[in-house]
């Protein structure tokens, strides 16, 4: 339950459901994380199982652990993905491929169910280790953009063995259903259950922020989410020094932590911009970040629907995205946000446009704040796959 938006989002369809309506039980392959106090009381945690564990291990220490062959599985999974990336150029799929080789050595997850959720992907663990009359796998991206490509042959059988295929929004299954058509007929939509109360009761904690510099003569920009290639942070930092490099005053925030934290920090230091891109890291509480910032930023190169793009609307800012394949299903342009051109140029000259535009920025801020953000009546859809 580290940060991150699918974390937010599994925390939101809990506080949704009924307890007066259904008995749920919470499987998580390792029981850490900054969100794992959010779980409401009342569902029902799995104990941790160190099989498990073993898979988010380092690969060293899986193999040298008490589940040693977890650890190899993991190892043959690495060296086929290697020399499937030498034969055909197509890299990725190590996850998939060490999910699909250690199922074997896991153990049943214990109970039988009337619905399981693999509310993340791979699917596999759900597919083979769990026993439930029906079974729903949840899709949160744009496999349409999925920079290393599909391999249908790992994952059409764990999409074939559901019962239910559940996208985030109208692109992304739309996405989905160009890549694995043979499963239309099972795909619905249920977007990501959020709380506009929870979101404002959040954002007046702390703020305004301590460690947020704001003055009037400078624009304060804040984006939040991990710190990978998709998140579009690289391109961020090279549209930032052209603002500055333009005359424009601008600060930029970004909330969160990742495998390409030392690449940006790297890049960061060769555009001298130290003072002007801040990396803050992981904040348990992000909302009075995005409450104390002029303009919300999501410089993605691929989202399926993301989470902080909509919490930011909930606290009346004017939000920027850049135009990924799912843009428009995020927000209406010119209306309760703004697309950019995607990459450096278009981010650039997106906020330049926004951030001198008084009146627009406080139309999107008006209209985001007069629109009703709450979908909890989404979690109708959940109780109907049972």
């Amino acid at each position: 339950m580290q940060i991150g938006g699918v974390e937010r989002s599994l925390v939101g369809l809990l506080e949704a459901l009924d307890p007066a309506k259904v008995e749920v039980y919470l499987f998580l392959y390792a029981h850490e994380g900054e969100f794992m106090p959010m779980i409401p009381s009342w569902v029902k945690i799995i104990p941790e199982s160190p099989s498990y564990v073993a898979l988010g291990l380092p690969l060293r220490q899986a193999i040298f652990s008490y589940r040693p062959w977890i650890g190899l599985a993991r190892l043959c999974a690495k060296f086929a993905t290697a020399l499937e990336e030498k034969m055909s150029g197509q890299s990725g799929f190590f996850l998939s491929r060490s999910h699909k080789y250690a199922v074997p050595f896991l153990p049943k997850i214990p109970g039988e169910y009337d619905l399981a959720i693999s509310f993340l992907m791979p699917h596999d663990i759900v597919w083979k280790n769990v026993t439930a009359q029906k079974k729903a796998g949840w899709i949160h991206t744009d496999y349409t953009s999925v920079e290393t490509g599909v391999n249908l042959a790992l994952e059409a059988p764990a999409w074939a063995a559901m019962d239910k295929i559940v996208a985030v929004s109208d692109e992304v299954a739309k996405s989905f259903i160009k890549v694995f058509p043979a499963q239309a007929a099972k795909v619905e939509v249920i977007e990501n259950l959020l709380s506009p109360s929870f979101v404002r009761r959040q954002s007046l904690i702390g703020y305004p922020p301590a460690d947020f510099i704001k003055d009037p003569e400078t624009l304060v920009l804040c984006s939040a989410g991990r710190y990978t290639h998709a998140k579009g942070y690289d391109l961020a930092i090279l549209a930032c020094r052209k603002l500055l490099d333009s005359g424009m005053k601008v600060r930029w925030y970004i909330l969160g932590y990742g495998p390409d934290e030392p690449l940006l920090r790297k890049l960061i230091s060769e555009n001298k911009l130290e003072d002007s891109f801040i990396l803050l890291g992981k904040r348990t509480n992000p909302y009075p970040y995005m409450k104390a910032c002029d303009i919300y930023v999501q410089p993605s190169r691929y989202e399926g629907k993301a989470v902080a793009v909509r919490e930011a609307q909930m606290l009346g800012k004017p939000v920027l995205i850049s135009d990924f394949a799912t843009a428009g299903s995020q927000l209406e342009h010119n209306v309760d946000g703004y697309i950019s051109e995607a990459g450096v140029d278009g981010l650039a000259r997106g906020i330049q446009y926004l951030g001198k535009n008084r009146q627009l920025r406080q139309q999107l801020a008006d209209n985001a704040n007069s629109k009703i953000y709450s979908n909890l009546s989404e979690i109708n859809k959940v109780y109907s796959l049972l």
